[in-house]
């Protein structure tokens, strides 16, 4: 028998099942639907019924292969847990967690970010002097030199729709 094997047996016997038939996901939940009204109470039996349940459910196979090779044993299965032969350590050499070329990370420092300006936002600030002035809001800690230059259009932009007005009105 594997590990994960008796791991599947131990959470059955938390479950309240006996390993003498295939189990299915239905059966699995009714289950636990009566034993969370029984714990309901006991909040640690509770919590190991509940993280029982949550492996159960998660590994349906491995739970019919234990069943499986508990019932039958002269005609075991090992698809979906690990056989018997004997795992050999491998020790080699120590190697770097990281990459010599990766850059290291700092939690702390904020991303690096390229400080150029769209032509879309270019247009727009100029288009609409109000756009221009919130864009400058919000980006002038992030990027500096694109968002004074959302600023200076979108001032350029509104002198010019003052002369645009002006003009057009005095005719």
């Amino acid at each position: 028998m594997t590990i994960e094997e008796k791991k599947v047996l131990a959470a059955l016997h938390i479950m309240e099942l006996t390993p003498d038939h295939t189990i299915t996901r239905l059966e699995l939940k009714e289950r636990f639907l009566s034993l969370s009204e029984k714990y309901m109470d006991h909040i640690e039996k509770y919590n190991k019924m509940k993280n029982a349940y949550d492996y159960l459910y998660d590994h349906m196979e491995l739970l019919n292969e234990a069943i499986h090779n508990q019932l039958n044993p002269e005609h075991e299965t090992h698809e979906y847990s690990y056989s018997w032969e004997d795992v050999k350590e491998v020790q080699g050499e120590v190697v770097e967690d990281r990459p010599k070329n990766e850059a290291t990370f700092n939690p702390n420092e904020l991303p690096k970010v390229k400080d150029r300006p769209t032509v879309f936002a270019v247009v727009l600030s100029f288009v609409s002097p109000f756009i221009g002035i919130i864009m400058f809001i919000l980006t002038r800690r992030i990027t500096p030199k694109s968002s004074f230059l959302y600023l200076s259009l979108a001032i350029v932009g509104l002198i010019a729709s003052y002369f645009l007005m002006f003009f057009f009105f005095m005719r």
